[in-house]
């Protein structure tokens, strides 16, 4: 289905740009200078499919428009700056017989700003792109340790000694306190308040150990806690 909706977008812009075409050569090819003609002519099919392509901006998956959607508001104002002044430099050029190179040189200058605006929009979308990621990755741990505490109250809730919801929700309520941190301590922390809830549900599968000894290591998960706390 994403092949053929492809498939048909790229026929219609090539529908179009045969449009543009056939209608120079049948309707303003007598007004024009060649060379004028032709740069005219391929200065509109530029404009045509710079629209047509920009349009798909806002189709395909959520995640993919969402991740792009910080440079599409500077690429859209380079279109919109583009295209008004480029079909205008079009229109007076067969209307007033404006000459080749003075055309030649402002589309030139139209499309050296336009694509000014795309590097910046690229520019914006990567770094925006790049703070997100990292963002991301600093909160991995914490929703790695939120995962581990839901299959921890659920073994707790499976097995067959006391319940330890207390303690569960406890852990969960204190790690929501918890600042995303990619510091090598805090990670290490992390890794070791997880290793240490894994086990705590592997104590509960298996009901290995008293509830003296489970009640041990969640006072020793809520101590890693704390000591996460302290790093930023």
């Amino acid at each position: 289905m994403k092949n053929t909706s492809k498939i048909i977008s790229y026929l219609f812009l090539i529908a179009g740009l045969g449009i543009i075409i056939a209608a120079y050569f049948l309707f303003l090819k007598d007004y024009q200078e060649e060379k004028l003609f032709y740069l005219n002519m391929v200065a509109t099919c530029l404009v045509y499919a710079i629209i047509f392509l920009r349009a798909f901006d806002i189709f395909g998956p959520v995640d993919k428009v969402a991740k792009n959607s910080s440079g599409y508001g500077l690429k859209w104002y380079g279109v919109w700056f583009y295209t008004p002044l480029a079909l205008g430099l079009i229109v007076v050029s067969i209307v007033y017989g404006l000459s080749f190179n003075f055309c030649l040189i402002g589309h030139l200058v139209l499309l050296f700003i336009l694509l000014m605006f795309f590097f910046l929009g690229s520019v914006v979308k990567n770094n925006t792109n790049e703070v997100i990621g990292s963002i991301e990755a600093r909160k991995s741990g914490l929703k790695e340790i939120s995962a581990q505490i839901a299959l921890l109250e659920m073994q707790s809730k499976l097995g067959k000694g006391p319940s330890y919801q207390e303690a569960i929700d406890k852990l969960r309520e204190n790690v929501r306190f918890i600042t995303a941190s990619d510091d090598p301590v805090a990670v290490a922390y992390e890794n070791k308040l997880i290793e240490k809830i894994r086990l705590i549900a592997s104590q509960l599968e298996h009901n290995s150990q008293p509830a003296e000894v489970i009640n041990a290591e969640f006072d020793e998960c809520m101590s890693i806690i704390e000591l996460r706390k302290k790093q930023y």
